[in-house]
């Protein structure tokens, strides 16, 4: 097929077998019933935990991802990643989306105390492939979510992580922020 459609190249490649059927995640997911219940969840995590607002994107032909933590009660961001993945016609937005989780676990790993952090996606199908890990488009960005999560579970067991959806466009400032 790909000498037929030379145009193709490069494919991904889409490993059918990426996990046992019994393995558990490691971290919890939700997703709101209503944008309601959703926007009071991220209102109130910030209480309880370190919150992390993720958000991928396609801008001026770029797909791009950010990761951002807004200090309890603050209006400016506390710890800020973004990254570049490439061009919209080699990555999808989507791809941004998983991008922007992998950025939130690197902002966890930079902190050294937290014990509670959620994290929060404004994109419910990004939550699903992390929770379900089946064979996909964008799978890579999914399992080096996983193999960077094992990681940071490794050397902090007892940090809790918990990944919930927040709905975009709201008002909500760290949604902004990201």
């Amino acid at each position: 097929m790909l000498n037929t459609f030379p145009w193709t190249h490069p494919a991904e490649m889409i490993n059918p077998s990426l996990r046992s059927p019994r393995q558990h995640p490691r971290c919890s997911f939700t997703i709101a019933k209503s944008r309601e219940h959703a926007l009071a969840e991220a209102t109130t995590c910030q209480m309880d935990s370190l919150c992390i607002f993720t958000d991928g994107s396609g801008y001026q032909d770029m797909v791009g991802a950010a990761a951002t933590t807004l200090p309890q009660g603050g209006d400016l961001a506390s710890e800020h990643r973004h990254h570049c993945l490439g061009p919209l016609h080699t990555h999808t937005v989507f791809e941004g989306e998983i991008l922007g989780a992998i950025l939130a676990l690197d902002i966890i790993r930079g902190s050294q105390r937290t014990t509670n952090v959620t994290v929060l996606l404004d994109n419910q199908a990004a939550i699903r492939s992390l929770q379900q890990r089946q064979p996909r488009p964008g799978q890579y960005l999914v399992e080096e979510f996983h193999a960077r999560l094992d990681t940071l579970l490794k050397r902090n067991p007892h940090l809790n992580i918990r990944i919930c959806w927040v709905p975009g466009h709201e008002g909500n400032k760290g949604n902004e922020f990201s």
